[in-house]
Order: C-alpha cells, then sequence, then structure tokens
C-alpha cells in the first residue's frame, strides 16, 4: 500500500482547514475544492479579487467583511492557520449550519446566506450549481485539495472529537503518521524506471513486451482496494523479473545508486513532515478533548512538568514592569485554544469582553477577559498568576476548582487593551499585587520555557 501524503501546505496551515471542515462537518476536500476556487490552488490567504478586486483572503472578504473578521495589521501576512477560524465565523454568523453541505456553504459566501438559488451567479458568471461539481470527487479541485492538503485520518467531515466517556484512552493514543517504507519506495522507483526503460523500445524483443505488461498490470492491481489482489499482482512482478533477466544486461551501478539515494532523501522529508504534522494535530486534538471534557483533562505531562506550548512567539518579555510577559501560541492565531500550563487553583475567574484597540488610538487599559491562578513550584515556592485577554472562556471553570496540566482555559484573543491576539500573564506573591525577586526570577524561567516550547517545570 502507497505511503500517505503529506500535502505540499504547512502543517498547521493543514491541520486548520481539516479542523475547519470538522466544524462545519464538511468533507474537508470539498472544503479544500471550495477554497481553491476562491483562492487559487494554494489557497493563498492573502490573495486579492473579486470584482474591482476588493475582495481579499481565502473566502474573498469584500471590505465590511474584512473590517468585521480580519485584523487590519495582518493584511497581506495572514497564515492559511490565522484567517481559517474566520472563515468559519463568517458562514457561521451567515446561517451557515454545520452539517448544511458544500454547496450551502459556498451559496453562503457567494449570496450572503446559505439559502440563496443555487442558480445564483456572482459577477464572473459562477453560480453554486456548475462550482460544486467542481468541489465533488472527481472534480478538479477536489483533487487539487487532495494534493494540497494530504492525508489527515484523525480529521474530516465524519471525525468526532472523543471524549473521556466514549474513549478512556483518547489521552495517552497519540495519533501517528503510517512510518515510511523504504523498502516499498525503492522497488517502486525501480519499477517504474523498468516500465519506462522497455515502453520506449519499439523493437524489443519479446521478453520485455512481456515484462512491460505484466509490470503494467502488477502496478494497477496494487492500486486497487480488493486486498485479493495483492498475491496477483505479487505473482506478475515476479513473472516479469524473471522475464528482464533474460534480456536484461547488468543495470548500470550509478543508476541503481541513484534510485537508493533518491528514496533517502525522500525518505528524510517524509519523517520531518510527518514529525511536525504528529505534533501539531496532538496538541490541537488535546486542546479539542480539555474544551470538551471542560476541566481536569491531563496532557501526557506529570503535573510537575506542566505543559508545552507550539507555535510560540514571546512578544513583550518584561511587561507590566517586569512582573509579567506577552507571547502567542500556534503563530498568534486567534481563537487558538489555550490550556492551563501546570497545576494550579482558580482564583478569580472576570468576565470582560470589551475590547480597546490600541493600534486605534484606544487609551482605556484592561485585562479583558482573565483568570487568576495560584501554583506551587517544584521547590515548593507559592505564585500567583493572572491569565488575560481570552476571548473566550472555559465556562465550567470556578473560584476553589483545583485544575491539572492541560485543562482548557480559554481562546487566544483580543478582549482588554491590546495591538493583536496574544496571552499575558502576570506573575505575584500570594495575595499580593507585588513581585519579590524569586517570583520574578520564576517568571523569567517559565517564559523562557513557554519561548523554547518547552515543559515548564520540565
Amino acid at each position: 500500500m502507497p505511503n500517505p501524503r503529506i500535502g505540499s501546505l504547512p502543517p498547521a496551515d493543514r491541520a486548520a482547514i481539516f479542523e475547519a471542515a470538522q466544524k462545519l462537518k464538511l468533507n474537508p476536500y470539498e472544503l479544500g475544492g471550495f477554497l481553491s476556487l476562491e483562492s487559487g490552488t494554494n489557497m493563498d490567504p492573502n490573495i486579492w479579487g473579486g470584482e474591482g478586486g476588493k475582495h481579499y483572503g481565502m473566502i474573498q472578504f469584500g471590505p465590511g467583511e474584512r473590517a468585521k473578521y480580519l485584523n487590519p495589521s495582518r493584511i497581506g501576512k495572514y497564515t492559511r492557520a490565522e484567517q481559517m477560524p474566520s472563515a468559519v465565523q463568517f458562514l457561521l454568523d451567515r446561517g451557515y449550519k454545520p452539517g448544511m453541505g458544500i454547496e450551502r456553504a459556498y451559496a453562503t459566501v457567494l449570496g450572503g446566506n446559505p439559502n440563496v438559488s443555487l442558480g445564483k451567479e456572482d459577477s464572473f458568471g459562477t453560480s453554486v450549481s456548475s462550482a460544486a461539481k467542481r468541489f465533488r470527487q472527481g472534480g478538479d479541485l477536489y483533487e487539487n485539495a487532495r494534493r494540497v492538503l494530504g492525508d489527515l485520518p484523525s480529521f474530516g467531515a465524519k471525525a468526532e472529537v472523543p471524549n473521556q466517556q466514549t474513549n478512556a484512552n483518547a489521552e495517552t493514543t497519540p495519533f501517528k503518521v503510517k512510518p515510511f517504507d523504504f523498502n516499498e519506495a525503492l522497488n517502486e522507483t525501480i519499477s517504474k524506471n523498468l516500465i519506462a526503460s522497455t515502453a520506449v523500445k519499439t523493437d524489443a524483443p519479446n521478453e520485455y513486451l512481456q515484462a512491460s505488461s505484466l509490470l503494467q498490470l502488477a502496478s494497477e492491481l496494487e492500486d486497487s482496494e480488493d486486498p485479493r489482489n495483492q498475491d496477483a499482482a505479487e505473482i506478475y512482478r515476479s513473472q516479469a523479473m524473471s522475464a528482464m533477466v533474460k534480456t536484461t544486461p547488468m543495470k548500470d551501478p550509478i543508476d541503481l545508486v541513484n534510485s537508493y539515494l533518491n528514496v533517502a532523501k525522500a525518505e528524510q522529508g517524509y519523517n520531518q513532515a510527518a514529525s511536525d504534522l504528529e505534533q501539531l494535530v496532538n496538541n490541537m486534538r488535546q486542546g479539542n478533548l480539555a474544551q470538551n471534557a471542560g476541566k481536569n483533562i491531563e496532557t501526557a505531562a506529570k503535573p510537575s512538568q506542566g505543559v508545552a506550548y507550539t507555535g510560540v512567539s514571546i512578544t513583550n518579555p518584561n511587561d507590566t514592569g517586569g512582573k509579567g510577559m506577552d507571547f502567542v501560541i500556534e503563530g498568534g492565531k486567534r481563537g487558538a485554544k489555550f490550556v492551563a500550563p501546570f497545576q494550579a487553583e482558580v482564583l478569580k475567574v472576570v468576565k470582560d469582553p470589551r475590547e480597546f484597540n490600541l493600534e486605534k488610538g484606544a487609551t482605556t487599559r484592561g485585562y479583558g477577559n482573565n483568570v487568576e491562578l495560584r501554583f506551587k513550584t517544584p521547590q515548593g515556592k507559592v505564585v500567583d498568576t493572572l491569565i488575560a485577554h481570552f476571548d473566550e472562556l472555559n465556562q465550567d471553570l470556578k473560584p476553589g476548582d483545583v485544575i491539572n496540566p492541560g485543562t482548557y482555559i480559554g481562546t487566544q484573543g483580543r478582549t482588554g487593551s491590546t495591538t493583536g491576539a496574544h496571552i499575558s500573564m502576570d506573575f505575584f506573591n500570594p495575595g499580593s499585587t507585588s513581585a519579590d525577586a524569586e517570583v520574578m526570577k520564576i517568571k523569567d524561567l517559565i517564559r523562557d520555557r513557554i519561548g523554547k516550547g518547552l515543559p515548564i517545570f520540565g
């Protein structure tokens, strides 16, 4: 069987599109086909188009939609992972309900709501009905999406986020990409070369023609989904090799070495991409599990270690007079799920959804939606921390809860005074608004480990 396709987009972008398909209950490749039509074969998040070139991004946001759903400072700089949550929110706000299907999703973008006529055309004469044929299996945009997105079995239109009741092993069974099969890949490369070399011989002896036909039959049988065909394919391939041996001189060793080196290079690239994808998917899966269960969802990290975050950038290492820090997770994606970095007691849960966008001249200061936690370091030092600027908070959190590392806290956002979606953490002595030298050192340690993607107290 062939190795899984990794796809050509960055892992974070691919995972965001699969996650969006899951939320909308769409076939991910149909969604990818839809995005390919709107923003090009690579689903460019920064493309301008539409009538007059006034529309932008993966679903071609109009001027009004850009003002509502996108960050002006990110125009021209968006990643797909950053923009997909806005595209999902636009569809939901306009009346699309998960499970309506790709035609109604595209109708929402093309006509402003999911119930418009499927024959309605845009300024370029494209209708939902005509476009949908290209989104579905067999259509050119569907196939483009399969190539660009690759395989991701853990996500998709029918995937369900497991919970503690339905899957007790969900937290301990990580997503794994199928290992690269070096022997199979090398055999496939050599076989293709043999087929090509015999196919061009118009004056080839009968053995060449027989071998070429047998290899072609073997390849067709191997591509079928019927396991019974695999034995026949092996027989055909063995017969083909026997026929080739009778008439084929020794293969140039340089060609064989080059084939070997090319497959080895492919294996290295595959393994790196697979590793990146596994890490990203497992982190995202943990976030989904935590949100679904509400609280007390543990990661693989021990409570004494805390958790690690991906896509981190420290944006302000010494905020609040040195007592705090600002950082982003998952590349700054608004809506990224933030989980508790360590075991802690919940002291306060403050709901303040107001936004004060400093880049637009706002002067009001505030933390927005925030939580206060009390934790203890492995050395026994007790510290309070205020974590702020969430768009949404875990509704099940309440003062007095003792939460474990990995418990869902909220989504990275822009409530309070900000210049962009981020997480803010300030550290204090217990019950105080001041921080002594030891607390400041603990803050610096946590900042450095978060920035390096390491467990907090590993």
